[in-house]
């Protein structure tokens, strides 16, 4: 596994608690979250910003993928995109669905 992305992972969960725990901590007092409040905010913001960066990695990669025929990501943006386009098998005299069905099929 790659250092930077094991990097990124950390970075992120730390951040998350971080927050969590500041949100903890003033939840206790109305007081202390006035105090801590732009810093709960601003972690939450550096979260948000971390994951829309990972996020937008991926689908980079499953658009990079697609385009170069990489075998799986046609099925991989298919089921990501949530349209439930189940890939089609070509059996002789019938037209099947998915692989779930075509084992359910009896040839003679």
């Amino acid at each position: 596994m790659n250092w930077r992305r094991i990097g990124l992972v950390m970075l992120c969960a730390t951040i998350g608690v971080s927050a969590l725990l500041l949100l903890a901590k003033s939840a206790q007092n109305s007081s202390e979250f006035s105090r801590l409040q732009l810093w709960i905010l601003l972690l939450n913001v550096i979260g948000v910003i971390a994951l829309t960066a990972l996020l937008a990695r991926k689908l980079w990669q499953l658009v990079r993928e697609y385009r170069n025929h990489v075998p799986g990501s046609r099925l991989t943006a298919a089921h990501g995109t949530g349209s439930h386009a189940s890939p089609r098998i070509s059996v002789p005299g019938k037209r099947v669905r998915s692989a779930s069905s075509a084992s359910r099929l009896q040839f003679a």
